[in-house]
This record gives C-alpha cells, sequence and structure tokens, in this order.
C-alpha cells in the first residue's frame, strides 16, 4: 500500500490538502488507485 499527500484544487478554487491510498497488484503488477480522503493532518501547509 502506498499512501500520498497532497493538494486538490477544486472548479470553485477551493484547495483542500488529501491524502490518496494505492496498492500494486501482486499478481499483474498494476497500480491502483483505492481512496481518497480530507488529510486533517497537514493542517494545509503542503
Amino acid at each position: 500500500m502506498y499512501e500520498i499527500r497532497g493538494k486538490l484544487t477544486g472548479p470553485n478554487g477551493n484547495t483542500l490538502a488529501v491524502c490518496t491510498m494505492w496498492m500494486t497488484e501482486a499478481a499483474t503488477g498494476d497500480t491502483k488507485f483505492i481512496t481518497m480522503y480530507p488529510d486533517k493532518e497537514s493542517k494545509n501547509d503542503l
């Protein structure tokens, strides 16, 4: 599993710190997006 944190800017111009989770399948080597949620730990200082 991989956790990636960053900022996401919406069409209204608001920016939100987010955390995304990704996983790489052992059988195929494909990396797939699992989920994204607000990153409350970042304090929007990215």
